[in-house]
């Protein structure tokens, strides 16, 4: 059976992982791209300044946009009982989150964290963001469109696979986002992805 998986990036209204406004899904075969779908999304809930500001997309665009439950069908049959890949644990939280919210039944899918991933292949790195990897590995992005990152998520993935010799089946046991934790709304408890560093004058002064 081939190796096949699916990358995904959401896009969200506000501060609640739960709403999400664009949802991208790029299909992979032996990490070739081998498929695409993407499509706005009415979250039915209020729209954040801070949040428009990072992806661009408000009220108005998705005013005729369907809702969750309208694509659920389309989703389902996309990633039902796949290896669903995505960038950090944001995208894993969002998806379980948005499902719980309209009381639909979540896939079955295996998630895979591709910045754990890049972690473990490239542990010289010094940032393991979307865009700094991508610099790094010369991965074309169009950075918080959901299309260009989950393109990017997969192509990163399909990269550590190529250089590391390690297969879709040892990444899944070594950068499962199974153990993440997710709440019942709003942000999640998460794992930063970044190092914290401290700025200025250590004395204060």
């Amino acid at each position: 059976m081939p190796n096949q998986y699916v990358a995904i990036d959401v896009e969200t209204a506000n501060g609640s992982r739960g709403s999400i406004c664009q949802i991208g899904l790029v299909a992979f075969t032996e990490a070739a791209i081998s498929g695409e779908w993407s499509s706005l999304v009415n979250p039915q809930c209020d729209f954040d300044a801070f949040n428009v500001r990072i992806h661009g997309i408000g009220s108005a665009a998705v005013a005729g946009a369907p809702t969750l439950p309208l694509l659920f069908d389309e989703l389902t049959r996309r990633i039902d009982n796949v290896v669903m890949v995505s960038h950090s644990s944001f995208d894993y939280e969002a998806l379980h989150q948005s499902f719980s919210r309209y009381a639909l039944p979540v896939p079955k899918v295996e998630w895979l964290d591709s910045c754990e991933v890049a972690r473990a292949c490239w542990p010289h790195f010094h940032k393991y963001d979307l865009a700094t990897l991508c610099r790094e590995l010369s991965i074309p992005l169009q950075h918080h469109d959901a299309l260009s990152d989950a393109r990017a998520c997969g192509l990163l993935l399909a990269s550590a696979i190529a250089q590391s010799g390690k297969g879709l089946d040892d990444w899944k046991k070594l950068a499962s986002c199974a153990h993440y934790p997710i709440a019942a709304n709003g942000p999640s408890p998460r794992r930063y992805s970044e190092r914290i560093e401290c700025l200025g004058n250590p004395q204060g002064l």
